[in-house]
């Protein structure tokens, strides 16, 4: 399958009828790891130039009524987020702000476009930095961790919703509310080998610096827990098809391939080794990459169902789960548009999820909110599997976060792929 394939499927799915799915083609077509990325949370970045840490107790961005939260997403660019997900980052504090915001201030988010690209983040962080408490984002792995040295240097909060290892211990102003990826590589071996009970295994990643480690820690305990890989192959992003990559999985027959890419690229490789060679292993995703409803709509078209059966790893849960319930019934008070189309109203989970994190760090915080109350804070911020704050589910992994612990997300759910939805799968518990 081919971009420009790809392409109609989407002109053709249905999805982008109405004002909130007028852009949701760019989940693919533009987004060239946004959905690898998409996470949703606070990232503030800034020149190094620009501010000093002593900036950290100034109650920028918070007046007596407001606090103002800035969100740098991509959005133009080579991984532009869809306009609904955009739009769905107010859904939980349109909730909030309805029952009189946190400890009396109502949340106002502020959005900059990073482009996609190290530059832009640092030039929306430039506008971010004297307007906000601190900074929501949702882009790329390569691009959050760019972003994590001017952070540092400017004193600013930081709440990224992923990281390639993990944040250094002495970086004391960012905050990974994921799991780093190289734990996220030793689980996805360890759920081959000792839920799935594999033996034959591979991954396929896109040609990016940032995803070697984590595909790394996967080939080194994959071989630990006496696994085959049988492929460790990188492929650049952005082609038209993949028959040579869809011929090698093919004639090496692994039971399991993990698939570290964005969307544009895992729907026409997993359509290519269906089609033109019969190959359908069990498809894997780790967070954040393909494990949104849209994802299954454009591979499973067509009736071949080339990613029914796949597995991932999500923060989040599924639409599915009794958790999300909180979620669908504001999306559909504010966003009935979005909530409607089923394609794309779980891009939404992210942002809810991550904004129970911002929420709880604001109110933890106190009333003489600052920049420093605020990290504060964040240092010592411990969730389970309720939000204090809203006191309804949280959407996102639990976290604990300490003093020298800046990766706080402590599990992971997984995800099981059905035809058009995503379910809970509830059978694995990870050793890491």
């Amino acid at each position: 399958m081919t971009s420009r394939l790809v392409n109609k499927m989407y002109h053709r799915s249905g999805l982008r009828s109405g004002e909130a799915c007028g852009r949701t083609r760019s989940v693919l077509i533009r987004v060239r790891r946004a959905l690898t990325p998409i996470a949703v949370l606070a990232t503030a970045v800034s020149l190094a130039s620009c501010t000093s840490p002593s900036s950290s107790t100034s109650s920028v961005g918070v007046t007596s009524k407001t606090i103002h939260i800035g969100v740098l997403l991509p959005v133009t660019g080579a991984a532009a987020i869809p306009k609904p997900a955009i739009q769905s980052l107010n859904t939980y504090w349109d909730m909030m702000n309805a029952k009189g915001g946190i400890n009396g201030r109502k949340v106002v988010l502020n959005i900059y476009d990073t482009t996609s690209t190290v530059q832009g983040a640092r030039a929306a962080v430039s506008q971010a930095n004297s307007k906000d408490l601190a900074v929501i984002s949702l882009d790329r792995i390569a691009v959050e961790e760019a972003m994590l040295n001017a952070t540092q240097a400017d004193g600013l909060p930081s709440v990224l919703s992923q990281a390639e290892s993990g944040i250094p211990t002495s970086d004391s102003w960012e905050f990974n509310a994921g799991v780093s990826q190289v734990r996220q590589g030793k689980m996805a071996a360890d759920f081959f080998a000792h839920t799935l009970h594999l033996k034959r295994v591979a991954v396929v990643t896109e040609v990016d610096s940032s995803l070697d480690p984590a595909a790394q820690a996967f080939v080194s305990q994959a071989k630990h827990d006496h696994l085959t890989v049988t492929n460790y192959d990188q492929i650049p992003a952005g082609q038209t098809q993949y028959l040579t990559e869809a011929q090698k999985l093919a004639s090496a027959k692994p039971q399991a391939v993990w698939l570290y890419m964005a969307p544009l690229t895992m729907v026409p490789l997993v359509h290519e080794s269906l089609v033109n060679y019969h190959f359908h292993p069990v498809w894997f995703s780790q967070s954040i990459a393909w494990q949104f409803n849209i994802s299954l709509f454009l591979a499973n078209s067509g009736g071949n169902n080339a990613l029914a059966g796949s597995y991932a790893f999500a923060p989040w849960p599924s639409l599915l789960s009794p958790s999300a319930a909180t979620y669908l019934h504001y999306e559909t008070k504010y966003y009935p548009a979005i909530a409607s189309n089923k394609g794309v109203v779980d891009l939404g989970l992210i942002g809810w999820g991550l904004n129970q994190i911002v929420a709880n760090a604001i109110k933890a915080a106190g009333t003489h909110l600052t920049r420093n109350s605020f990290r504060h804070a964040m240092q010592h911020l411990h969730l389970g599997s309720t939000s204090p704050v809203d006191s309804s589910p949280l959407l996102w992994s639990p976290i604990s976060f300490s003093g020298h612990v800046r990766t706080g997300a402590t599990a992971i759910r997984t995800l099981k792929a059905g035809v058009t939805e995503w379910h809970p799968f509830l059978g694995f518990k990870s050793s890491f």
